[in-house]
């Protein structure tokens, strides 16, 4: 993912430091859907997280935890224009998708008594973006792209627990600015027709704050469709 990252960079910045290769314009409006997002979530730090607020002064009956990457699909809309064949800029707005983590313990303080202690947290996360983008030909109609900009990104975290039947609620939510790169594949067949497809690797740095709620990268993989004007 890393040297995905960095390539993104690089082709996108390559491809901005060569100049056009041919005069004309190409405005084009894009939608995508996710096919997959990561969070980065450790399961094994939720898991202790859990196992520190959960009582253990009873015997243990039943002890489980599960983590849902993407439970929500990510979505992306975008306007976009290729200053030549080989450089565009392009503004998107995209829902990055969400993420779950639920734990539960069931211990037995005594014969005739079953405690039931819970844990339920979320991650959403949306950004609005601006970024540079540079392609090469790589078949007839086929391009390899990358991208380099900045978004305005927001993670949003809300925290549930029930410690047999104490509930507790808490959310927070932090936007900034930060770094975000892509690399992906599109296929341009406006020859034939104004619409184009793309296959396309995103990721999202940074995005949150260590010191609520944690920051992390976000990664957001997504097929779309452009239409050309």
């Amino acid at each position: 993912m890393a040297r995905a990252f960095i390539l993104g960079v690089v082709v996108a910045f390559t491809m901005l430091l060569s100049g056009p290769a041919h005069a004309g314009g190409d405005f084009y409006l894009y939608g995508a859907i996710g096919l997959t997002s990561n969070f980065h979530i450790n399961q094994s730090e939720r898991d202790a997280f859990a196992a520190s607020i959960f009582p253990n002064n009873a015997p243990i009956d039943i002890s489980e935890s599960m983590l849902t990457e993407a439970d929500s699909n990510p979505a992306k809309v975008a306007a976009g224009y290729w200053f030549s064949q080989h450089f565009g800029l392009e503004l998107s707005a995209a829902n990055l998708g969400r993420t779950s983590y639920f734990a539960q313990q069931f211990d037995r303080p005594s014969p005739s008594v079953i405690r039931q202690f819970t844990l339920r947290e979320e991650w959403k996360a949306r950004a609005y973006s601006a970024s540079v983008l540079g392609r090469i030909p790589v078949a007839e109609g086929f391009y390899l792209f990358g991208r380099a900009g900045a978004a305005r990104a927001t993670m949003q975290f809300k925290r549930n627990v029930n410690l047999n039947g104490a509930l507790s609620d808490e959310s927070a939510s932090e936007t900034k600015w930060v770094p975000t790169a892509g690399l992906g594949l599109e296929w341009d067949i406006i020859g034939r027709l104004p619409i184009g497809l793309r296959l396309e690797y995103e990721r999202f740095r940074n995005v949150g704050n260590d010191a609520t709620i944690g920051k992390r990268d976000v990664d957001v993989t997504s097929l779309g469709i452009l239409f050309r004007f």
